[in-house]
């Protein structure tokens, strides 16, 4: 990856991230979420910077549920809410490392349904299950989902039907795999 693209989508991302922090000051702990979310969001670009395997996904994703537990510490929560919160991210990393010794996915869909479910999800179960803005954090997951639905299907209409060298990384090789 050329390190103008590369400097490109850190800004963006940072951008989007500072935006979206600065648009859900509703507490601590949505912060927090925004803040895992985003350092997951940013793994595919370690990887591109390293050049490195899925090992990078595992620290990062290990050094954030710490974070997070230890702020579970300092927050008190509602047993259930922790419970469901912990299975997810148990899914989710067995699934990384499942991935790790034996590739079954796409890098591009796995990644999006990463997306899925560090984005949507946890953002709007913590807002229902913590009362903070209760009424809105259906309106909040209607507009996530639709954000990742329509990342998506960007992603997979210019995999099927685009022919142009236009952001090279997001579209699917054509070598007759996948």
């Amino acid at each position: 990856m050329d390190k103008k693209v590369l400097k490109t989508r850190v800004i963006t991302g940072l951008i989007f991230g500072f935006f979206v922090i600065g648009s859900f000051l509703f507490g601590i702990v949505t912060t927090l979420f925004l803040l895992v979310t985003i350092g997951f969001g940013c793994t595919k670009e370690y990887l591109q910077i390293t050049k490195k395997s899925n090992q990078i996904i595992i620290g990062i994703g290990s050094v954030l549920f710490l974070m997070v537990a230890a702020g579970f510490y300092f927050v008190k929560l509602d047993d259930t809410f922790i419970y469901r919160l912990l299975v997810c991210n148990a899914f989710l990393f067995l699934i990384s490392l499942i991935h790790l010794w034996k590739p079954f996915i796409n890098h591009n869909r796995y990644y999006s349904v990463i997306c899925l479910f560090y984005t949507i999800l946890p953002v709007s179960i913590a807002m229902r299950e913590l009362n903070v803005h209760r009424e809105y954090s259906m309106i909040l997951l209607g507009v996530l989902f639709l954000i990742w639905a329509s990342d998506s299907g960007a992603y997979f209409a210019g995999s099927w039907w685009g022919n142009t060298n236009f952001l090279k990384g997001y579209r699917q090789k054509k070598h007759g795999k996948d």
